[in-house]
């Protein structure tokens, strides 16, 4: 059997060489894109409701299996003019994928954003975080229903989990 770690850097690679929107059909693409921007609408409206509640001056924003990181940038763009200090990181298993999101970020001059290799399964987050995404990731796993628990565990009191709308 073939190492699925290995077999998912290389997935990386290729993702990154030939364009993750190759898709066979325009109603696939279609279809991706509109999920993407519901995920990117919801998430930025539930950091603008932090911002407006004036609870927190801070926000931790992590996006768990965050790919090539194009979500977690585009909501990084879409919140710039925030008041509030808002750090992002993106996790992801393949080191090609936080090396391209890392560039990416350097190219659009985010510097609250930055990307970490790391394995959901075997490893914990460094952090406790205020609103955790974990979008197309789930169905990779072989136990998502212990890393949702892990990733509850990871929310600071008030946190949000988008992957399965849990209020900490």
């Amino acid at each position: 059997m073939t190492n699925a770690h290995a077999l998912y850097q290389e997935y990386g690679e290729y993702n990154i060489l030939y364009n993750q929107l190759n898709m066979a059909s325009s109603s696939i693409e279609y279809s991706w894109r509109k999920t993407k921007k519901l995920l990117q609408d919801e998430a930025t409206r539930i950091i603008t409701s932090f911002e407006t509640s004036r609870i927190k001056t801070s926000l931790s924003v992590c996006d768990v299996g965050c790919g090539n990181g194009a979500l977690l940038i585009r909501i990084a763009e879409l919140t710039r003019s925030s008041t509030q200090k808002i750090v992002y990181e993106g996790f992801d298993l393949s080191k090609p994928f936080i090396s391209y999101g890392t560039k990416a970020t350097q190219y659009k001059q985010l510097t609250n954003v930055s990307f970490h290799a790391l394995d959901i399964e075997k490893e914990n987050l460094p952090a406790l975080y205020d609103l955790i995404i974990c979008s197309e990731a789930l169905e990779h796993l072989r136990n998502p229903k212990k890393v949702l628990k892990k990733l509850y565990r990871q929310l600071n009191t008030g946190g949000v989990s988008s992957s399965f709308h849990a209020k900490r």
